[in-house]
């Protein structure tokens, strides 16, 4: 985090570039340790099973929430594609079962 946040402030420093919606960084935090979370039981079962796909789904939410947010999207214009995950989430969860 240090090493981002000095790499963010030399750059505003020399090109003057403002970012208004740093402290979306933050979100990233809970969104790497769940995607994280989710890859070491996908290695330690070996299958997408739900104790894998909770905190993937649950991770890509998150980033993309942060993008959301980082970027300044319009919320009125992306929020479905939270329903367009939650929906692939849940398809994967059948089709896991057969």
């Amino acid at each position: 985090m240090l090493i981002a946040l000095g790499v963010f402030l030399l750059l505003r420093n020399i090109t003057g570039w403002n970012l208004g919606n740093w402290w979306a960084l933050f979100i990233l935090i809970p969104a790497f340790g769940s995607l994280a979370k989710g890859w070491q039981l996908y290695q330690q079962e070996g299958e997408i099973n739900a104790e894998v796909r909770g905190p993937l789904i649950g991770g890509v939410v998150l980033l993309f929430v942060f993008a959301m947010f980082f970027f300044g999207f319009n919320w009125a214009l992306f929020w479905p594609v939270l329903l367009i995950v939650i929906g692939i989430g849940a398809l994967i969860g059948v089709f896991a079962r057969n």
